[in-house]
């Protein structure tokens, strides 16, 4: 009998780790996608008043944001997220430079479709486990 129960605290002590590694998972995209987003809403506000310097200036302060935050996504999420998050960061950089409001909009808006739904994608629900 004692070795049922030994075998049980194990697992039930593995159960709580795994449960809250998949919390705190959430919480760490959660909030590093809303800063995120922040941003990229600030630098959609620039755009759209064609004010291209502030646009530019907070679009370098999401880079460096992102090289902080890609070190962590990449171990969380799929690499392939990563890889679309920085493609498009790239291609807003380039719009936001030449100045072209519309191909900026619309990637700004790509850009924020692929930092918004990865804490909803990875979330600890039932929906995602099975």
């Amino acid at each position: 009998m004692r070795f049922s129960v030994k075998i049980i605290a194990i697992i039930l002590f593995l159960l709580a780790v795994i449960i809250s590694s998949g919390i705190f998972m959430t919480n760490a995209l959660s909030k590093s996608s809303k800063e995120l987003g922040k941003k990229i809403t600030e630098i959609e506000k620039y755009i759209q008043s064609e004010d291209w310097n502030k646009a530019m200036e907070t679009l370098n302060s999401l880079k460096k944001d992102w090289e902080k935050t890609k070190s962590t996504w990449s171990m969380l999420i799929d690499h392939i997220e990563v890889d679309n998050i920085e493609t498009s960061l790239t291609r807003v950089s380039k719009y936001v430079e030449l100045r072209h409001a519309a191909y900026a909009m619309t990637e700004i808006s790509v850009l924020k479709q692929y930092i918004d739904h990865i804490p909803e994608k990875e979330s600890f629900t039932l929906e995602n486990i099975f």
